[in-house]
């Protein structure tokens, strides 16, 4: 089967503005459900597990956070292995932040840009961003990896999608069957597998960003970037 040629980027539906506010709120629960059927939460913790020290506490900013889901649900996972998370969530869009706070309330909140992260170098111990980068242009995509080891303490996680033929046409059935009555799920699934990257193609990417990073594949075709930064990536040189 031959390889799924790149889409060109154009805006998703999901980054447009001016949906009713009920149709931006159903979509954003099919991205959660996606995120729990098909493996990105539990990629996600695997990337987070190291990080995590019993009884301690860790600072996580959420870059792309859409309606803080993933978000409330690491909170709750680091809850259950004794560690007390610090969580802010940060989105473009000021009609999602609206539902991430009803989703979350009092969870500290931020608009801001990947591109430009409203917070200070070092300030956070983890940045996590999940299926945020392929909505990027891709000459911005570089800027926004730098970004996010500015201002991480320890570490900068990526969870996205694997670009293949197979979860193009799983994602098609699934926006003709389960999120037909989405009008922006529907069109917006099958454009970000084709959005989404090889493993070959995430890891230049991190490369180009000056990350030591790893990419793993897991099931369903999910991909995840992990890199230590800041002290987390002096002290495991030390240990080589």
């Amino acid at each position: 089967m031959t390889r799924l040629r790149r889409a060109p980027w154009a805006p998703e539906r999901l980054d447009l503005t001016g949906h009713p506010p009920p149709a931006l709120a159903e979509s954003l629960r099919d991205v959660t459900h996606a995120n729990d059927w098909f493996g990105g939460t539990r990629s996600l913790r695997r990337g987070l597990a190291p990080f995590l020290e019993a009884g301690g506490s860790l600072s996580v900013l959420d870059a792309g956070t859409g309606s803080a889901d993933v978000l409330l649900g690491l909170v709750r996972w680091a809850r259950r292995r004794g560690v007390s998370m610090r969580p802010v969530g940060l989105d473009a869009h000021a009609e999602v932040l609206d539902i991430a706070r009803r989703r979350a309330p009092g969870m500290a909140l931020v608009r801001g840009d990947l591109r430009a992260l409203p917070f200070r170098s070092r300030s956070v111990d983890i940045v996590v961003a999940t299926l945020v980068l392929h909505h990027l242009p891709d000459d911005a995509q570089v800027a926004a990896l730098k970004e996010l080891a500015r201002v991480a303490r320890r570490g900068v996680i990526v969870a996205e999608l694997e670009r293949h033929r197979i979860h193009w046409l799983g994602a098609k059935l699934l926006a003709m069957t389960v999120w037909r009555r989405s009008p922006i799920t529907s069109h917006d699934a099958p454009v970000s597998v084709r959005r989404g990257y090889t493993r070959e193609e995430l890891a230049a990417l991190a490369r180009d960003a000056g990350l030591d990073g790893r990419v793993r594949r897991f099931l369903f075709y999910r991909l995840l970037l992990t890199a230590a930064v800041g002290q987390a990536r002096e002290d495991a040189s030390r240990t080589v």
